[in-house]
C-alpha cells in the first residue's frame, strides 16, 4: 500500500510541475501574415472558372509544436477545383502573387523565392519569425489539386 501511495504522490508531483511549467511558458506568436491568412480568399481571387461557376472544395488544418523554447506552426490548405492543364501555370502564378502581396501588406519581408514546373516557394521573415510557403498543384482526372503549406518558427 505504501508503495502505491508513493507512486501516486510522485505522479501527482510530476503533474503539478508540468501544469505550472505550462502556465508560465509564453509561446512565440505567429507572424502577422499567418495570423490573418485565409487560403480561400487567395484561391477565390486567383481562380477563373472555365464555366463561370466556382466549384472549389477547400480543406485544411493547422498544427503547432513546442520544442524547447521554440514553437513551430504548420498550416496546410488543400483545394480541389476544375482548371485546364494549360491554365494551371498562370493560376499558380496568380496564387503566388496574391500570397506575396499579403506577405508584404502584413509587414513581412520576402527573403527567398523559387519556382518549379508545378510549384512555387517563398521564404519570409516577420521580426524574429522565419517562415516558408510551398505552393504546388497537380491535375488529376479532370480535377486540379492545389496545396498551400506554410511553416514558420
Amino acid at each position: 500500500m505504501k508503495r502505491l501511495e508513493r507512486r501516486f504522490t510522485i505522479l501527482f508531483a510530476i503533474g503539478v510541475v508540468m501544469k505550472c511549467g505550462a502556465c508560465t511558458e509564453t509561446p512565440e506568436a505567429k507572424s502577422r501574415f499567418l495570423s490573418s491568412f485565409q487560403a480561400r480568399d487567395v484561391i477565390e481571387k486567383s481562380y477563373v472558372s472555365p464555366d463561370g461557376a466556382a466549384d472549389i472544395k477547400i480543406s485544411g488544418g493547422e498544427t503547432s509544436v513546442l520544442l524547447g523554447e521554440r514553437r513551430t506552426y504548420h498550416r496546410d490548405d488543400r483545394a480541389e477545383l476544375s482548371i485546364s492543364q494549360s491554365d494551371a501555370p498562370m493560376f499558380l502564378q496568380r496564387i503566388r502573387e496574391q500570397i506575396e502581396q499579403r506577405l508584404q501588406s502584413s509587414g513581412c519581408k520576402i527573403t527567398d523565392a523559387g519556382s518549379g514546373e508545378d510549384s512555387h516557394s517563398i521564404g519570409y521573415t516577420d521580426g524574429k519569425i522565419h517562415g516558408w510557403i510551398d505552393i504546388w498543384g497537380l491535375g488529376v482526372g479532370g480535377r486540379y489539386k492545389l496545396v498551400i503549406g506554410v511553416t514558420e518558427n
